[in-house]
Protein backbone atom coordinates (compact mmCIF):
# COMPACT_ATOMS: atom_id res chain seq x y z
CA UNK A 1 0.00 0.00 0.00
CA UNK A 2 1.17 3.40 -1.06
CA UNK A 3 2.42 5.96 1.66
CA UNK A 4 0.58 8.87 3.04
CA UNK A 5 0.83 12.81 4.42
CA UNK A 6 -1.44 13.10 7.39
CA UNK A 7 -1.31 17.04 8.34
CA UNK A 8 -3.08 17.97 11.55
CA UNK A 9 -4.09 22.04 11.19
CA UNK A 10 -4.97 23.97 14.16
CA UNK A 11 -4.80 27.53 14.81
CA UNK A 12 -1.41 28.30 16.30
CA UNK A 13 0.65 25.38 14.11
CA UNK A 14 0.51 22.08 12.60
CA UNK A 15 1.97 18.75 12.03
CA UNK A 16 3.00 16.53 9.35
CA UNK A 17 3.80 12.20 10.14
CA UNK A 18 4.24 10.35 7.11
CA UNK A 19 2.07 7.22 7.36
CA UNK A 20 3.87 3.87 5.86
CA UNK A 21 3.05 0.37 6.51
CA UNK A 22 0.57 0.52 8.72
CA UNK A 23 3.06 2.55 11.67
CA UNK A 24 3.70 6.12 11.88
CA UNK A 25 7.41 6.46 10.39
CA UNK A 26 8.26 10.45 11.27
CA UNK A 27 6.68 13.84 12.79
CA UNK A 28 7.50 17.15 11.72
CA UNK A 29 6.19 20.55 12.68
CA UNK A 30 5.40 23.74 11.49
CA UNK A 31 4.64 27.33 12.65
CA UNK A 32 1.21 28.74 11.12
CA UNK A 33 3.29 31.36 8.72
CA UNK A 34 5.77 31.99 6.10
CA UNK A 35 8.32 29.89 7.57
CA UNK A 36 6.08 26.80 8.85
CA UNK A 37 4.12 27.14 4.94
CA UNK A 38 7.85 26.89 3.23
CA UNK A 39 8.69 23.97 5.04
CA UNK A 40 5.32 21.88 4.40
CA UNK A 41 6.28 23.01 0.53
CA UNK A 42 9.57 21.36 0.73
CA UNK A 43 8.56 18.04 2.69
CA UNK A 44 5.88 17.70 -0.61
CA UNK A 45 8.29 18.13 -2.93
CA UNK A 46 10.40 15.20 -1.51
CA UNK A 47 7.40 13.30 -1.54
CA UNK A 48 5.46 13.37 -5.00
CA UNK A 49 2.64 12.65 -6.02
CA UNK A 50 2.05 10.96 -1.92
CA UNK A 51 -1.39 11.95 -1.22
CA UNK A 52 -2.42 14.59 1.83
CA UNK A 53 -5.38 13.50 4.75
CA UNK A 54 -5.86 16.83 5.92
CA UNK A 55 -6.91 16.77 10.35
CA UNK A 56 -8.47 20.29 11.52
CA UNK A 57 -8.80 21.15 15.00
CA UNK A 58 -10.20 24.29 15.21
CA UNK A 59 -12.76 26.36 17.56
CA UNK A 60 -14.71 27.56 14.59
CA UNK A 61 -16.07 24.00 14.01
CA UNK A 62 -20.14 23.80 14.50
CA UNK A 63 -22.39 20.13 14.99
CA UNK A 64 -25.77 20.04 14.62
CA UNK A 65 -27.95 16.84 15.40
CA UNK A 66 -31.07 17.05 13.50
CA UNK A 67 -34.11 14.30 12.65
CA UNK A 68 -35.48 13.77 9.12
CA UNK A 69 -38.14 11.83 7.54
CA UNK A 70 -36.31 8.68 5.98
CA UNK A 71 -36.21 9.10 2.28
CA UNK A 72 -33.73 7.40 -0.07
CA UNK A 73 -31.98 7.83 -3.59
CA UNK A 74 -32.33 11.69 -5.26
CA UNK A 75 -35.04 12.47 -2.63
CA UNK A 76 -32.32 11.91 -0.05
CA UNK A 77 -29.31 13.92 -1.47
CA UNK A 78 -31.80 16.61 -2.34
CA UNK A 79 -33.24 17.17 1.12
CA UNK A 80 -29.63 16.71 2.57
CA UNK A 81 -28.13 19.20 -0.02
CA UNK A 82 -30.84 22.10 1.11
CA UNK A 83 -29.72 21.90 4.54
CA UNK A 84 -26.31 22.41 3.82
CA UNK A 85 -26.58 25.15 2.46
CA UNK A 86 -29.42 26.49 4.91
CA UNK A 87 -27.41 25.50 8.08
CA UNK A 88 -23.88 26.50 6.56
CA UNK A 89 -23.71 29.04 3.28
CA UNK A 90 -20.66 31.31 3.95
CA UNK A 91 -18.14 27.66 3.87
CA UNK A 92 -17.51 24.85 1.06
CA UNK A 93 -16.12 22.76 3.72
CA UNK A 94 -19.09 20.84 5.17
CA UNK A 95 -20.34 18.03 5.67
CA UNK A 96 -23.42 15.38 7.07
CA UNK A 97 -22.73 11.88 9.01
CA UNK A 98 -25.61 9.58 9.16
CA UNK A 99 -25.94 8.82 12.82
CA UNK A 100 -28.90 5.66 12.01
CA UNK A 101 -32.58 5.42 12.58
CA UNK A 102 -34.69 6.63 15.19
CA UNK A 103 -36.56 4.28 17.69
CA UNK A 104 -40.20 5.30 17.45
CA UNK A 105 -42.86 4.07 14.98
CA UNK A 106 -41.52 6.41 12.41
CA UNK A 107 -38.20 5.55 12.28
CA UNK A 108 -36.68 8.70 10.86
CA UNK A 109 -33.32 9.13 10.21
CA UNK A 110 -30.99 10.93 12.27
CA UNK A 111 -27.81 13.27 10.70
CA UNK A 112 -24.84 14.97 12.17
CA UNK A 113 -24.70 18.02 10.00
CA UNK A 114 -20.88 19.66 10.82
CA UNK A 115 -18.71 22.28 9.14
CA UNK A 116 -15.56 24.03 9.70
CA UNK A 117 -16.98 27.85 9.98
CA UNK A 118 -13.62 29.20 9.06
CA UNK A 119 -12.25 28.38 5.58
CA UNK A 120 -9.60 30.85 5.88
CA UNK A 121 -7.88 28.80 8.59
CA UNK A 122 -7.04 26.15 5.28
CA UNK A 123 -6.15 28.52 2.64
CA UNK A 124 -2.70 28.37 2.86
CA UNK A 125 -2.37 24.52 3.16
CA UNK A 126 -4.34 23.95 0.38
CA UNK A 127 -2.68 26.67 -1.29
CA UNK A 128 0.44 24.40 -1.45
CA UNK A 129 -1.05 20.90 -1.55
CA UNK A 130 -2.56 22.35 -4.91
CA UNK A 131 0.87 24.24 -5.93
CA UNK A 132 2.32 20.79 -5.41
CA UNK A 133 0.07 18.41 -7.22
CA UNK A 134 -0.21 16.57 -3.98
CA UNK A 135 -3.54 14.59 -4.24
CA UNK A 136 -5.63 15.31 -1.42
CA UNK A 137 -7.76 12.43 0.02
CA UNK A 138 -10.15 14.43 1.94
CA UNK A 139 -10.52 17.07 5.29
CA UNK A 140 -11.33 15.33 8.48
CA UNK A 141 -11.89 17.41 11.87
CA UNK A 142 -10.49 15.79 14.55
CA UNK A 143 -14.04 14.45 16.64
CA UNK A 144 -14.42 12.86 13.50
CA UNK A 145 -11.53 10.67 13.87
CA UNK A 146 -11.78 10.37 18.02
CA UNK A 147 -15.03 8.30 17.04
CA UNK A 148 -12.63 5.70 15.12
CA UNK A 149 -10.05 6.49 17.47
CA UNK A 150 -12.26 5.21 20.03
CA UNK A 151 -12.91 1.61 17.91
CA UNK A 152 -9.40 0.82 18.13
CA UNK A 153 -8.54 1.57 21.61
CA UNK A 154 -11.65 -0.52 22.73
CA UNK A 155 -12.92 1.85 24.66
CA UNK A 156 -16.61 1.50 25.29
CA UNK A 157 -19.81 3.35 26.73
CA UNK A 158 -23.31 4.19 26.53
CA UNK A 159 -22.61 7.88 27.13
CA UNK A 160 -18.88 8.84 26.84
CA UNK A 161 -16.65 12.33 27.42
CA UNK A 162 -13.65 12.32 25.44
CA UNK A 163 -10.51 14.25 26.41
CA UNK A 164 -7.38 15.16 25.11
CA UNK A 165 -5.07 17.79 24.91
CA UNK A 166 -3.38 19.30 21.91
CA UNK A 167 -1.66 22.43 20.45
CA UNK A 168 -4.81 23.97 19.98
CA UNK A 169 -5.97 23.57 23.67
CA UNK A 170 -8.36 21.02 25.23
CA UNK A 171 -10.32 19.03 23.26
CA UNK A 172 -14.03 17.78 24.98
CA UNK A 173 -15.93 15.31 22.44
CA UNK A 174 -19.37 13.53 23.36
CA UNK A 175 -19.94 10.19 22.24
CA UNK A 176 -23.68 8.52 22.75
CA UNK A 177 -23.66 4.93 21.78
CA UNK A 178 -20.86 5.71 20.24
CA UNK A 179 -21.60 8.08 17.79
CA UNK A 180 -20.29 12.06 18.26
CA UNK A 181 -23.19 14.47 19.11
CA UNK A 182 -20.90 17.35 20.21
CA UNK A 183 -17.54 18.58 20.71
CA UNK A 184 -15.87 21.38 22.19
CA UNK A 185 -12.66 22.91 22.13
CA UNK A 186 -11.16 25.29 24.68
CA UNK A 187 -8.23 27.46 23.38
CA UNK A 188 -4.59 27.77 25.78
CA UNK A 189 -3.31 30.87 25.92
CA UNK A 190 -0.31 29.66 27.31
CA UNK A 191 0.18 25.84 26.71
CA UNK A 192 1.21 24.07 29.86
CA UNK A 193 -0.18 26.93 32.60
CA UNK A 194 -3.45 25.28 32.92
CA UNK A 195 -4.10 23.28 35.83
CA UNK A 196 -5.60 19.97 36.64
CA UNK A 197 -7.78 22.15 38.05
CA UNK A 198 -9.18 24.10 35.09
CA UNK A 199 -9.14 20.96 33.44
CA UNK A 200 -11.65 19.85 35.80
CA UNK A 201 -13.61 22.89 35.74
CA UNK A 202 -13.84 22.53 31.80
CA UNK A 203 -15.39 18.83 31.79
CA UNK A 204 -17.83 20.24 34.61
CA UNK A 205 -18.74 23.10 32.65
CA UNK A 206 -19.46 20.28 29.72
CA UNK A 207 -20.93 17.76 32.10
CA UNK A 208 -23.87 21.46 32.45
CA UNK A 209 -23.79 21.88 28.60
CA UNK A 210 -24.52 18.34 28.09
CA UNK A 211 -27.66 18.70 30.95
CA UNK A 212 -29.22 21.50 29.30
CA UNK A 213 -29.79 20.07 25.97
CA UNK A 214 -31.11 16.65 27.46
CA UNK A 215 -28.14 14.24 26.53
CA UNK A 216 -27.26 13.66 30.08
CA UNK A 217 -29.20 13.82 33.28
CA UNK A 218 -27.77 14.67 36.92
CA UNK A 219 -28.18 11.27 38.09
CA UNK A 220 -26.25 9.66 35.19
CA UNK A 221 -22.64 8.96 35.77
CA UNK A 222 -20.69 9.69 32.86
CA UNK A 223 -17.18 7.71 31.52
CA UNK A 224 -14.86 10.43 30.68
CA UNK A 225 -11.98 8.82 28.75
CA UNK A 226 -8.58 10.87 29.46
CA UNK A 227 -6.04 10.43 26.54
CA UNK A 228 -2.67 10.94 27.70
CA UNK A 229 0.01 9.97 25.67
CA UNK A 230 2.69 11.97 27.53
CA UNK A 231 1.29 11.08 31.28
CA UNK A 232 0.97 14.71 32.32
CA UNK A 233 -2.49 14.06 32.79
CA UNK A 234 -2.35 11.63 35.31
CA UNK A 235 -3.55 14.25 38.47
CA UNK A 236 -6.75 14.83 36.38
CA UNK A 237 -8.18 11.44 36.96
CA UNK A 238 -7.00 11.94 40.69
CA UNK A 239 -9.09 15.18 40.34
CA UNK A 240 -12.52 14.04 38.20
CA UNK A 241 -12.46 10.90 41.23
CA UNK A 242 -13.73 13.41 44.25
CA UNK A 243 -17.35 13.88 42.21
CA UNK A 244 -18.72 10.44 42.53
CA UNK A 245 -20.79 11.31 38.75
CA UNK A 246 -17.61 10.98 36.81
CA UNK A 247 -15.86 7.96 35.92
CA UNK A 248 -12.19 8.43 34.46
CA UNK A 249 -10.60 6.01 31.96
CA UNK A 250 -7.03 6.55 31.15
CA UNK A 251 -5.22 5.90 28.03
CA UNK A 252 -1.54 5.96 28.66
CA UNK A 253 1.49 5.32 26.30
CA UNK A 254 1.64 1.48 27.30
CA UNK A 255 -2.25 1.21 25.92
CA UNK A 256 -1.34 3.18 23.22
CA UNK A 257 1.25 1.01 22.03
CA UNK A 258 -0.52 -2.46 22.68
CA UNK A 259 -3.50 -1.14 20.89
CA UNK A 260 -1.98 1.13 18.67
CA UNK A 261 0.85 0.09 17.65
CA UNK A 262 2.61 3.20 18.69
CA UNK A 263 5.92 3.39 20.07
CA UNK A 264 7.79 5.98 23.03
CA UNK A 265 9.75 7.93 20.33
CA UNK A 266 6.51 8.41 18.00
CA UNK A 267 4.32 9.43 21.32
CA UNK A 268 7.41 12.13 22.13
CA UNK A 269 7.44 13.52 19.04
CA UNK A 270 4.58 13.83 18.05
CA UNK A 271 1.45 14.67 20.76
CA UNK A 272 -1.47 14.05 18.26
CA UNK A 273 -0.14 10.83 17.53
CA UNK A 274 -3.24 8.89 18.70
CA UNK A 275 -5.39 10.59 16.30
CA UNK A 276 -3.59 10.83 13.38
CA UNK A 277 -2.86 7.38 13.73
CA UNK A 278 -6.49 6.55 13.97
CA UNK A 279 -6.67 8.58 10.61
CA UNK A 280 -4.03 7.00 9.23
CA UNK A 281 -5.43 3.19 9.53
CA UNK A 282 -8.93 3.79 8.21
CA UNK A 283 -9.94 7.35 7.35
CA UNK A 284 -14.02 8.27 7.82
CA UNK A 285 -16.31 7.76 5.39
CA UNK A 286 -17.43 11.32 5.93
CA UNK A 287 -14.88 14.18 3.68
CA UNK A 288 -15.54 17.92 4.16
CA UNK A 289 -13.86 18.43 1.46
CA UNK A 290 -15.75 19.93 -1.90
CA UNK A 291 -15.30 17.22 -4.86
CA UNK A 292 -13.40 19.83 -6.85
CA UNK A 293 -10.13 19.22 -4.10
CA UNK A 294 -10.16 16.03 -3.88
CA UNK A 295 -10.59 14.86 -8.16
CA UNK A 296 -6.89 14.81 -7.90
CA UNK A 297 -7.09 11.89 -5.30
CA UNK A 298 -9.61 10.10 -7.40
CA UNK A 299 -7.52 9.92 -10.30
CA UNK A 300 -4.92 8.80 -7.94
CA UNK A 301 -6.72 6.54 -6.60
CA UNK A 302 -7.68 5.10 -10.29
CA UNK A 303 -4.34 5.17 -11.49
CA UNK A 304 -3.67 2.70 -8.05
CA UNK A 305 -5.72 0.35 -9.72
CA UNK A 306 -4.86 0.48 -13.16
CA UNK A 307 -1.23 -0.44 -11.99
CA UNK A 308 -2.78 -3.19 -9.97
CA UNK A 309 -4.76 -4.28 -12.57
CA UNK A 310 -1.25 -4.58 -14.86
CA UNK A 311 1.05 -6.13 -12.09
CA UNK A 312 -1.48 -8.78 -12.09
CA UNK A 313 -1.88 -9.23 -15.52
CA UNK A 314 1.79 -8.97 -15.70
CA UNK A 315 2.00 -11.80 -13.29
CA UNK A 316 -0.39 -14.08 -14.60
CA UNK A 317 1.82 -13.87 -17.76
CA UNK A 318 4.54 -14.96 -16.17
CA UNK A 319 3.20 -17.83 -14.09
CA UNK A 320 1.30 -18.69 -17.57
CA UNK A 321 4.73 -18.71 -18.85
CA UNK A 322 6.36 -20.59 -16.86
CA UNK A 323 4.02 -23.21 -16.66
CA UNK A 324 4.23 -23.49 -20.40
CA UNK A 325 8.02 -23.69 -20.44
CA UNK A 326 7.76 -26.44 -17.80
CA UNK A 327 4.79 -28.70 -19.69
CA UNK A 328 6.74 -28.00 -23.18
CA UNK A 329 10.10 -29.61 -21.22
CA UNK A 330 8.17 -32.16 -19.87
CA UNK A 331 6.27 -33.24 -22.83
CA UNK A 332 9.70 -33.05 -25.06
CA UNK A 333 11.22 -35.40 -22.36
CA UNK A 334 8.39 -37.32 -22.35
CA UNK A 335 8.22 -37.39 -26.18
CA UNK A 336 12.10 -38.80 -26.11
CA UNK A 337 11.10 -41.73 -23.64
CA UNK A 338 8.59 -42.68 -25.60
CA UNK A 339 10.68 -42.70 -29.13
CA UNK A 340 13.48 -44.92 -27.56
CA UNK A 341 10.79 -47.20 -26.58
CA UNK A 342 9.31 -47.84 -29.59
CA UNK A 343 12.97 -47.91 -31.33
CA UNK A 344 13.38 -50.81 -28.26
CA UNK A 345 9.76 -52.45 -29.72
CA UNK A 346 10.76 -51.97 -32.89
CA UNK A 347 14.47 -53.65 -32.77
CA UNK A 348 12.45 -56.79 -30.65
CA UNK A 349 9.89 -57.44 -33.14
CA UNK A 350 12.19 -57.46 -36.38
CA UNK A 351 14.36 -59.72 -33.74
CA UNK A 352 11.49 -62.31 -33.00
CA UNK A 353 10.46 -61.67 -36.86
CA UNK A 354 13.32 -63.64 -38.44
CA UNK A 355 11.97 -66.54 -36.72
CA UNK A 356 8.72 -66.78 -37.34
CA UNK A 357 7.48 -69.31 -39.67
CA UNK A 358 6.18 -68.67 -43.10
CA UNK A 359 2.94 -67.44 -43.47
CA UNK A 360 0.29 -69.04 -45.56
CA UNK A 361 -0.98 -65.75 -47.27
CA UNK A 362 0.12 -62.21 -46.83
CA UNK A 363 -0.93 -60.34 -43.58
CA UNK A 364 -3.28 -58.25 -45.75
CA UNK A 365 -5.64 -61.17 -46.80
CA UNK A 366 -5.35 -62.26 -42.92
CA UNK A 367 -7.17 -58.80 -41.89
CA UNK A 368 -9.50 -59.07 -44.38
CA UNK A 369 -10.55 -62.38 -43.27
CA UNK A 370 -10.90 -61.40 -39.76
CA UNK A 371 -12.62 -58.02 -40.84
CA UNK A 372 -15.41 -60.35 -43.20
CA UNK A 373 -15.44 -63.06 -40.15
CA UNK A 374 -16.75 -60.98 -38.06
CA UNK A 375 -19.11 -59.02 -40.39
CA UNK A 376 -20.80 -61.89 -40.67
CA UNK A 377 -20.80 -62.60 -36.56
CA UNK A 378 -22.22 -59.75 -36.20
CA UNK A 379 -25.04 -59.63 -39.17
CA UNK A 380 -26.10 -63.65 -40.03
CA UNK A 381 -27.80 -65.56 -37.01
CA UNK A 382 -26.54 -68.99 -36.07
CA UNK A 383 -28.09 -72.31 -36.53
CA UNK A 384 -27.54 -72.60 -32.86
CA UNK A 385 -31.19 -72.30 -31.83
CA UNK A 386 -32.65 -74.17 -34.29
CA UNK A 387 -30.12 -77.19 -33.20
CA UNK A 388 -31.23 -76.32 -29.74
CA UNK A 389 -34.95 -77.07 -30.68
CA UNK A 390 -34.23 -80.48 -32.34
CA UNK A 391 -32.01 -81.68 -29.48
CA UNK A 392 -35.05 -80.92 -26.86
CA UNK A 393 -37.59 -82.91 -28.89
CA UNK A 394 -35.41 -85.40 -29.82
CA UNK A 395 -34.33 -86.16 -26.45
CA UNK A 396 -38.63 -86.46 -25.70
CA UNK A 397 -39.04 -88.94 -28.71
CA UNK A 398 -36.08 -91.50 -28.57
CA UNK A 399 -37.86 -93.16 -31.46
CA UNK A 400 -37.36 -90.47 -33.93
CA UNK A 401 -33.81 -90.80 -35.37
CA UNK A 402 -32.29 -87.77 -37.17
CA UNK A 403 -31.14 -88.23 -40.60
CA UNK A 404 -30.28 -85.28 -42.00
CA UNK A 405 -31.43 -81.15 -41.71
CA UNK A 406 -30.99 -77.89 -43.39
CA UNK A 407 -30.58 -74.61 -42.15
CA UNK A 408 -31.73 -71.47 -44.17
CA UNK A 409 -31.75 -67.72 -43.23
CA UNK A 410 -33.14 -64.80 -45.25
CA UNK A 411 -36.65 -64.07 -46.86
CA UNK A 412 -39.36 -66.49 -46.74
CA UNK A 413 -43.11 -66.45 -48.40
CA UNK A 414 -45.73 -66.76 -45.64
CA UNK A 415 -46.57 -70.37 -45.21
CA UNK A 416 -49.52 -72.28 -44.49
CA UNK A 417 -50.31 -72.90 -40.56
CA UNK A 418 -50.51 -76.87 -39.99
CA UNK A 419 -53.14 -78.98 -38.46
CA UNK A 420 -55.34 -76.97 -38.78
CA UNK A 421 -54.74 -73.62 -37.42
CA UNK A 422 -54.60 -70.17 -38.94
CA UNK A 423 -51.99 -69.22 -41.69
CA UNK A 424 -49.47 -66.53 -40.16
CA UNK A 425 -47.47 -64.35 -41.95
CA UNK A 426 -43.68 -64.27 -41.61
CA UNK A 427 -41.38 -61.31 -40.99
CA UNK A 428 -39.13 -60.09 -43.77
CA UNK A 429 -36.00 -62.53 -42.17
CA UNK A 430 -36.86 -65.68 -40.95
CA UNK A 431 -35.09 -68.94 -39.78
CA UNK A 432 -35.69 -71.68 -41.63
CA UNK A 433 -34.79 -76.00 -40.89
CA UNK A 434 -35.53 -78.62 -42.90
CA UNK A 435 -35.61 -82.00 -40.78
CA UNK A 436 -35.41 -85.89 -42.27
CA UNK A 437 -35.84 -88.06 -39.63
CA UNK A 438 -37.25 -91.51 -39.26
CA UNK A 439 -39.31 -93.89 -37.42
CA UNK A 440 -37.72 -96.53 -35.59
CA UNK A 441 -37.94 -99.62 -35.08
CA UNK A 442 -40.80 -99.42 -37.64
CA UNK A 443 -43.01 -103.00 -37.71
CA UNK A 444 -45.65 -102.05 -40.55
CA UNK A 445 -47.48 -100.22 -38.02
CA UNK A 446 -48.70 -97.22 -40.11
CA UNK A 447 -51.14 -95.66 -37.48
CA UNK A 448 -48.16 -96.13 -34.64
CA UNK A 449 -45.93 -94.49 -36.96
CA UNK A 450 -48.22 -91.67 -38.17
CA UNK A 451 -49.44 -91.01 -34.36
CA UNK A 452 -45.35 -90.85 -33.54
CA UNK A 453 -44.59 -88.05 -36.12
CA UNK A 454 -47.65 -86.02 -34.81
CA UNK A 455 -46.22 -86.37 -31.70
CA UNK A 456 -42.76 -84.85 -32.64
CA UNK A 457 -44.80 -81.92 -34.69
CA UNK A 458 -46.28 -80.83 -31.99
CA UNK A 459 -43.68 -81.06 -29.06
CA UNK A 460 -41.73 -78.87 -31.84
CA UNK A 461 -44.52 -76.61 -32.13
CA UNK A 462 -44.55 -76.03 -28.58
CA UNK A 463 -41.40 -74.65 -28.23
CA UNK A 464 -41.34 -70.97 -28.08
CA UNK A 465 -38.73 -70.58 -30.32
CA UNK A 466 -40.99 -71.92 -33.36
CA UNK A 467 -43.71 -70.09 -35.52
CA UNK A 468 -45.10 -72.63 -37.35
CA UNK A 469 -44.18 -76.32 -37.97
CA UNK A 470 -45.55 -78.03 -41.27
CA UNK A 471 -45.20 -81.52 -43.13
CA UNK A 472 -43.18 -81.57 -46.46
CA UNK A 473 -43.06 -85.74 -47.12
CA UNK A 474 -44.41 -88.72 -44.98
CA UNK A 475 -44.22 -92.50 -45.37
CA UNK A 476 -47.66 -92.81 -46.26
CA UNK A 477 -49.53 -90.34 -48.16
CA UNK A 478 -52.88 -90.01 -46.24
CA UNK A 479 -54.31 -87.56 -48.42
CA UNK A 480 -57.89 -88.32 -48.91
CA UNK A 481 -57.82 -87.40 -52.95
CA UNK A 482 -55.05 -89.99 -53.44
CA UNK A 483 -55.59 -93.41 -55.07
CA UNK A 484 -55.30 -96.95 -53.13
CA UNK A 485 -52.70 -99.07 -54.38
CA UNK A 486 -51.01 -102.60 -53.06
CA UNK A 487 -51.59 -106.34 -51.96
CA UNK A 488 -52.80 -107.54 -48.72
CA UNK A 489 -50.72 -110.18 -48.32
CA UNK A 490 -49.08 -110.36 -44.98
CA UNK A 491 -45.27 -108.03 -44.96
CA UNK A 492 -45.94 -107.18 -49.11
CA UNK A 493 -45.55 -103.81 -49.55
CA UNK A 494 -44.18 -102.63 -46.35
CA UNK A 495 -41.02 -100.48 -46.73
CA UNK A 496 -37.99 -100.76 -44.60
CA UNK A 497 -37.87 -97.64 -43.30
CA UNK A 498 -40.35 -95.10 -41.94
CA UNK A 499 -38.66 -91.48 -43.17
CA UNK A 500 -40.33 -88.36 -43.03
CA UNK A 501 -39.93 -84.65 -43.82
CA UNK A 502 -40.84 -81.52 -41.58
CA UNK A 503 -40.01 -78.09 -42.00
CA UNK A 504 -39.73 -75.28 -39.58
CA UNK A 505 -39.94 -71.77 -39.26
CA UNK A 506 -38.02 -70.19 -35.92
CA UNK A 507 -38.87 -66.61 -34.46
CA UNK A 508 -36.89 -63.33 -35.85
CA UNK A 509 -34.70 -62.52 -32.46
CA UNK A 510 -32.28 -59.68 -31.73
Amino acid sequence: MPGKILLYVSARQASAVRWRAGRLAWCREFTNDQDGWAEFSSLLLSHPGTPVYLLVDAVEEDYRNEILPHAAGAARREMLARKLRQFYRATPYRAVWPQGRDADKRRDDRYLFTALTNPELLRPWLEIVQTRRAPLAGIFLLPMVSQQLLGSLQVRASKLLLVSQHSGGLRQSFFQDMKLKISRLTPLEVPGSQTMTTYAEEIEKTRFYLNSLRLTTREERLAVCVLDPSGTLGELCRVLAADPGLQCLPIDHATANSRLGLTTAILAGCPNAFHLAALGARPPDISLAPAALTRGFLHYRVRLVLYGVGAAAALAGAIWGGANLYLAGAYRQQSSLLAARTRQQDALYLTAARHFPDAPTSAERLLKAVEAAQRIRQQRPSPQILMEVLSQALEAHPSIELDRFQWESGAAPPVPGDGGRPERALSQHAQIGYIEARVSPFDGDYRAMLEKIESFAESLRKNPYVTQVSTVALPLNVAPDSSLAGTTAEGAGAPAVASFKLKLVLRQHQ
